[in-house]
This record gives structure tokens, sequence and C-alpha cells, in this order.
């Protein structure tokens, strides 16, 4: 789902953590990889764990997965991984209120995939040319919201074609296509394989 921390709260980066760094410490010889985990840590103790890739690094997972037509996205896709710039990019999401509150690390039960069943019920919300969010519904009752967006519509947005864009917040699924027959097609594969994710679960409305 998309969710962010709602605004900029006051507080600052505090400490951006670079999985790639850890690797290149104990061998000087590696290159940093084209994907990492990152840990961003504010100034009021909050801290944020992120997924990223490079656009290139993308682009070619992308092409990989062109028959599948579909592929988790990393939380955030750069131009540049070096540390000033990916403090950089910290710093604006921190500003912008970006950071999404399911990037936020939290002391979680574990996690149960919800039993088998298929998808009921397919269907874009808001459906446009970029991200949009996606709603299952299940043959169970529960039902799940995700955002989408094309693998076209994202190198779009890329240094490829935008000079200058330096990162894009990713969705939580990226597809080869939006048309309705693939979102189901999609949506069944997601329950199939328990891939449908605790934060995409939405919350039963309480009954007055």
């Amino acid at each position: 789902m998309i969710a962010s921390m709602g605004g900029n709260t006051g507080a600052k980066l505090a400490r951006l953590g670079i999985e790639y760094e850890l690797c290149c410490d104990e061998n000087p010889e590696d290159k940093p990889e084209e994907y990492f985990n990152t840990a961003i840590v504010l100034t009021d103790g909050a801290k944020y764990a992120l997924n990223v890739w490079t656009y290139d690094f993308a682009w070619t997972t992308w092409l990989e997965n062109e028959e599948q037509g579909f592929t988790h996205g990393p939380d955030l896709l750069v131009s540049s991984i070096t540390r000033p710039d990916l403090e950089r990019t910290a710093r604006m999401l921190i500003a912008t209120g970006a950071l999404r509150e399911t990037w936020r690390v939290h002391r979680r039960r574990k996690w149960q995939a919800p039993p088998r069943s298929s998808a009921s019920r397919v269907f874009a919300m808001k459906r446009r040319a970029g991200m949009f969010p996606m709603r299952i519904e299940l043959t169970t009752g529960e039902a799940y919201v995700l955002s989408v967006c094309s693998y076209a519509y994202a190198w779009s947005q890329g240094p490829g074609v935008r000079p200058g864009a330096s990162f894009m917040v990713c969705p939580d699924v990226f597809v080869a296509s939006t048309e309705q027959a693939d979102l189901e097609r999609l949506a069944n594969e997601l329950v199939a394989a328990q891939s449908l994710r605790k934060e995409w679960r939405v919350r039963p409305s309480r009954k007055s």
C-alpha cells in the first residue's frame, strides 16, 4: 500500500547505513553492488529499512522476468549509489514525507500467509498511466491493496529519459502489462504462491 510518514515531522537524518559498504570494507577490490539494503535512522530514533536498486539493475531484472510478466519491486530506484547522493536522497525523502510506514522497523509478530484460496475479484483503483493501487479480494473474504506500475512507466521516470532524475519510490509490484486480464493473472499467481504481504492486507472495518 502507498503510505508515507505524513509530511515532515521535524526529524532529520542522523545516520545512513549502506550494506554494500560492509562488503567493500571486507574486500576492498569489490565494486559496489547494483542492489543493496540501506537503513535510514532519524534524529528522533525512528529507523527505516529499504531495499535499493539502480535503474540499470532494475532494467536487467525486468528483461529477465519479461515472460513471467511481473517483478516484486525494491523500495527505491536510484541513479547513483555514492554515499553523498544516497544521503541527499534520504534527506529529500524525509523532507517531503515520502518515507513509507511500511519501511519502518518495528518488532512484529511472525506473519502467517492467508489460507490457500483464489482471487474472487481484482480491480485497479484509480487506474492511470503511472503508479496506481490494485485491490485483490479473496474467496475467504480477505482483501489486499498493493501499488502497481508498469516497467515502461518506471523507466520513463529514470535518468535515461529524464536527465537529472535521481530516484523513484517504487510500487509493490512492477508489471509488464496493466490490462485487466494480466492483473487478474498476477493476482492469482500471488495468491497461489502465498506472496501476499501482511502490509497489503486491508483491516476489516468495525461494525457499530
